[in-house]
C-alpha cells in the first residue's frame, strides 16, 4: 500500500483545474455551491467561488487514497507511511480517530472504537489547509535525531526537470514537502516514445546546512513494466525505466540560496545544459543532486 499523492495535490489547485480533470466523475458543480461532490472524492474551495478559487479542503474515499488499498486497513499500515500521528476518540459520536501529518496539516482517519481496521474503504478520510498539525502528548514522532527532519523545507509541491536542452527527451517530477513524488520521463523519435509514469518517495531527510538536504531514495514505482511494447497510432511506445533517478539512492535537495560556488561540477553542467551558460552566484531554484549518478534535476 502507498499514499496516492496525485489525489492530495489538489489541495491549492483552483477550481478551474478540478472542473477539467475531474468533471466526468461525478454530478459536476454547482456555481452557487462551495463544494465539489465526484464521487470518490468531495473537493471544497475557498469563498467566494470563481474559477480561480482555491482548494482548501478535501474529504477523500481510502481506495482514492491509497494505491494497491485492500479491504481491511490495520491503523499501522497507515501509520507506516507518516513520521507522525496520534490517535483517540471522539466521545460525543463514539468514533475513533487517528491523525497524521500530512506536510504540516491534519489528515484524519476515522473508524468505530471497537473495531481494529479501517475495515470500509468507502469511509472518508479528510484534510482542510486550516487545520494545521498540532503536536501533543499522544504524538508519536519517529526519529528524534535534532538534525533529522520529517519534511523538507518548502509548503508546496515543486515541479523539478532533469534534461539536457538537446534532443526530444525529459524527465519530470513533481516532489511533495513529505517526499513523496510522481513523474514521468519521455523520449521520442520518428515512430517511436519511449516512456515511464512513476512515483515513489524520499526520506531520511538530513539538514547539511541551511542550503543543502540529504535524502535517501525509498522506492520508486513504475506505473508500467519496463520494456513492454505497444502500438497506437501507428507509433511504437516502449515503457521505460524513470531515467534520472533510476541509478542510486543517495540524493541532495539544495535550496535557491545555495552558493553556485560549492556545488559539484557534474550538478552544475546539467544546470548550465537545462538553462544557459551564466551561472549566478547562489541557485536561484530548488534542485536535487543525484550523487552516485552525477545528474541534476532544477526547478
Amino acid at each position: 500500500m502507498a499514499l496516492n499523492t496525485k489525489t492530495l495535490s489538489l489541495l491549492n489547485k483552483n477550481k478551474a483545474y478540478v472542473d477539467e480533470h475531474y468533471e466526468r466523475e461525478g454530478e459536476g458543480f454547482n456555481e452557487n455551491d462551495y463544494m465539489y461532490n465526484g464521487g470518490q472524492l468531495t473537493v471544497t474551495y475557498e469563498m467566494p467561488v470563481t474559477p480561480e478559487s482555491s482548494v482548501i479542503g478535501l474529504d477523500v474515499r481510502l481506495d482514492n487514497l491509497f494505491y494497491n488499498c485492500p479491504r481491511d486497513i490495520a491503523p499501522k499500515q497507515i501509520t507506516s507511511l507518516f513520521d507522525e500521528y496520534k490517535t483517540g476518540i471522539y466521545e460525543k459520536d463514539n468514533v475513533a480517530y487517528l491523525t497524521v501529518n500530512y506536510c504540516g496539516y491534519e489528515l484524519i482517519f476515522w473508524h468505530s472504537p471497537d473495531d481494529e481496521y479501517f475495515s470500509d474503504k468507502n469511509l472518508n478520510a479528510s484534510i482542510y489547509l486550516d487545520r494545521p498539525y498540532i503536536s501533543d502528548e499522544n504524538s508519536i514522532i519517529v526519529n528524534s535525531n535534532s538534525n533529522r527532519y520529517n519534511i523538507l523545507p518548502f509548503g508546496e509541491s515543486k515541479d523539478l526537470f532533469f534534461l539536457s536542452g538537446v534532443g526530444a527527451w525529459c524527465t519530470s517530477m513533481t516532489l511533495n514537502p513529505d517526499g513523496t513524488f510522481t513523474g514521468e520521463f519521455y523520449d521520442s523519435e520518428p515512430s517511436l516514445y519511449y516512456t515511464c509514469i512513476f512515483s515513489g518517495k524520499f526520506g531520511n531527510f538530513e539538514k547539511i546546512n541551511d542550503t543543502s538536504y540529504k535524502m535517501e531514495l525509498l522506492e520508486i514505482k513504475t506505473e508500467v513494466e519496463p520494456g513492454k511494447e505497444w502500438t497506437e497510432n501507428g507509433v511504437l511506445y516502449i515503457a521505460s525505466t524513470p531515467y534520472g533517478l533510476d541509478e542510486g539512492t543517495e540524493f541532495i535537495l539544495y535550496t535557491p540560496d545555495a552558493a553556485t560556488s560549492d556545488l559539484s561540477e557534474d550538478f552544475m553542467n546539467w544546470y548550465r545544459m537545462s538553462t544557459d551558460f551564466n551561472v549566478p552566484a547562489k541557485l536561484g531554484r530548488f534542485g536535487i543532486f543525484n550523487v552516485s549518478a552525477g545528474y541534476g534535476f532544477f526547478e
